[in-house]
């Protein structure tokens, strides 16, 4: 049987993050969160949340799915922003990104379920989708991009 994984690439500011810097509230995340649990199926929940618990998605997966179907694939996270930026632009080390990215298909692959619901950010989830379905998975990407909550001009309104 093909196992299939269900991708949600997203903002982190959205992912009700304890602690995070730069989140904001978006009770339609959660809303999100739970249909897709409902109409796909999701049996296991993996998300990029560096250790920010519990998020909405952790929540989410003990309520619906018990204590047993989350787990945080970036806890161990590694240095991965470089300390020269190029121009006042902030750089990141690409492969530390790709290190991350493979540990986190080790774990999904190594993990028992049959529907699962990975969330990351939309920095990764073309070449996490890719790497997964190189790994014989079913993949689904979808997206959640509100940047219109982290702008605070009046235009966004």
């Amino acid at each position: 049987m093909i196992r299939s994984i269900v991708i949600l690439a997203t903002i982190h500011e959205v992912q009700g993050l304890p602690g995070y810097l730069f989140a904001v509230e978006d009770p339609i995340y959660k809303t999100k969160i739970e249909c897709i649990i409902r109409d796909c199926q999701i049996d296991f929940i993996f998300e990029e949340a560096s250790g920010y618990n519990p998020t909405t998605a952790n929540r989410s997966a003990i309520a619906i799915l018990g204590k047993a179907s989350y787990f945080d694939l970036d806890v161990d996270r590694d240095l991965i922003t470089d300390l020269t930026p190029i121009c006042d632009l902030k750089t990141l080390r690409v492969a530390e990104h790709l290190k991350r990215e493979r540990r986190w298909i080790e774990h999904v692959e190594g993990e028992v379920f049959e529907r699962a619901l990975l969330i990351c950010g939309v920095g990764h989830s073309l070449s996490v989708a890719s790497r997964l379905t190189a790994a014989g998975f079913n993949v689904q990407l979808c997206q959640y991009l509100p940047y219109d909550l982290l702008c605070k001009r009046a235009h966004a309104n």
